[in-house]
């Protein structure tokens, strides 16, 4: 995961219904989505990496690559 270093996209994640909505500026409610992402990242084995700005692709805020497992078949 790559995220741009100060940004932040506030909002609320429920897991519970996999539903994300966004706010412009954080309000008390809201968390900072982008840190969700990372903590997330790298609790599940990934690397994060935080890039200036002006360093990320497309000028983004965040950019990621996935990774899919591979199954054999039988």
């Amino acid at each position: 995961l790559f995220v741009a270093v100060n940004a932040h996209q506030w909002g609320i994640l429920d897991a519970q219904v996999n539903q994300v909505k966004t706010h412009d500026s954080a309000q008390v409610d809201s968390d900072d989505l982008l840190d969700i992402a990372a903590v997330q990242t790298f609790l599940q084995g990934g690397t994060v990496y935080t890039l200036d700005a002006e360093k990320m692709p497309n000028q983004a805020s965040v950019a990621a690559i996935y990774r899919y497992p591979v199954f054999a078949s039988a």
